[in-house]
């Protein structure tokens, strides 16, 4: 479970095999993707703030079906997967964000369906006897052998996180995805392992009914660290980067992690707040620059979350009064389904980052508190109207 001589690290980089080829840091966390994809047909959602590695995570899980341990040689998962190869499709939907008419989101939809899973040989024919696209498509899986098939949809929920703005467009573009998902549902059996990524919860809403076959492990205390650095996983992968940033800075280790956790840390992803993690690609842009000290690289790298501009640009300010002090809340209210112009304020704000659950009061309560001081910026820039 060792890297070589690693090259400093790297925000940014998505593409696993990249990432390993290229001899960078990568904290293993393969130990939780076996126990994520050990189950035979299981159907999974998780839900991270963005730029939290999900994509990383899909691209890893889309080589170990795609390709065995060729990317896999020294890490935990070596020694633990014993799968076939399985074929793979993998979809970004974050490439139908923005679309302003029905007609346009339908051909891009079915467009990306037909590219993606032609690799697996699915063929659309607008001559086939007026059969519709997605009757076709639906043909298609069940032809398929039981179990064969992986499917891999990153940023599920942009396309509507985009369309919040417009309700009549935003529940069009609803009942075209629901559309997709019900003939994914008519089909499980066909697959191996199908896997969704996203920030907000679109899922539970009526469009998305076709989906309560899902199993939504976002607050799942078992992979509450599967994406995010803990504190051990720094000092463990990162030691030289910390050296270095505690010569740049004048800070002892001990000093500068509490300032990481301060400004980069804090966020739990388990309804028992047991652990808690870094935001990955704040240390990786504080690592590889610490002279620049504690930027809102949050701010200055990806701006505000998509689903908070457009719910505020909507709705106004978003933000309940009450943001100081203890905020205790239902905790299966946190990954509540998200609606056009109607979302809980909590859920929203922790699915987006800027709140997370500090502790639990008592069983199934929990106290919320602003993650940390790049949540901080946030907060202030919605509390003043801003995106």
């Amino acid at each position: 479970m060792q890297v070589t001589s690693p090259r400093p690290p790297s925000a940014g980089n998505q593409d696993f095999a990249a990432l390993r080829r290229g001899n960078r840091v990568y904290a293993d966390k393969t130990r939780l993707i076996f126990d994520l994809c050990a189950g035979s047909g299981s159907m999974v959602l998780l839900m991270r703030p963005p730029r939290f590695g999900k994509s990383l995570l899909v691209s890893a899980i889309e080589s170990l079906f795609r390709f065995g341990l060729r990317e896999f040689q020294g890490l935990a998962m070596e020694s633990l997967w014993r799968n076939r190869i399985h074929e793979v499709v993998r979809l970004d939907f974050s490439l139908l964000q923005g679309l302003r008419s029905e007609e346009a989101f339908e051909t891009a939809l079915q467009r990306l369906i037909l590219t993606r899973f032609a690799v697996a040989g699915f063929r659309f024919s607008s001559e086939d006897g007026g059969i519709s696209f997605f009757d076709q498509f639906g043909e298609w899986l069940s032809d398929l052998e039981p179990g064969s098939l992986v499917l891999l949809v990153d940023d599920f929920d942009q396309p509507l996180a985009s369309l919040l703005d417009d309700p009549a467009l935003f529940e069009a573009a609803g009942n075209l995805l629901s559309r997709f998902y019900a003939v994914v549902k008519a089909n499980e059996g066909r697959l191996r392992f199908f896997l969704m990524t996203g920030t907000a919860n679109f899922r539970g809403s009526s469009l998305f009914s076709e989906l309560n076959s899902v199993t939504d492990i976002t607050l799942d205390a078992w992979f509450g660290t599967l994406l995010g650095f803990t504190e051990e996983e720094l000092e463990t992968w990162f030691a030289s980067d910390l050296k270095r940033a505690e010569s740049a800075l004048g800070l002892s280790r001990r000093e500068l992690l509490l300032m990481l956790e301060t400004h980069y840390g804090g966020f739990s992803f388990d309804r028992r707040a047991k652990t808690r993690v870094f935001s990955p690609a704040s240390i990786l842009e504080f690592l590889a620059r610490p002279e620049a000290g504690f930027r809102n690289y949050w701010l200055a790298s990806s701006g505000m979350p998509l689903v908070l501009q457009n719910h505020s640009a909507v709705k106004g300010p978003l933000l309940p009064e009450d943001l100081i002090g203890e905020i205790a809340v239902e905790v299966g209210t946190l990954a509540s389904p998200l609606r056009c112009g109607d979302a809980y304020p909590y859920a929203l704000l922790t699915q987006a980052g800027c709140l997370t659950i500090r502790r639990e009061l008592v069983t199934g309560i929990v106290e919320l508190g602003v993650t940390n001081r790049e949540a901080s910026d946030v907060v202030e820039r919605l509390s003043a109207g801003g995106c």
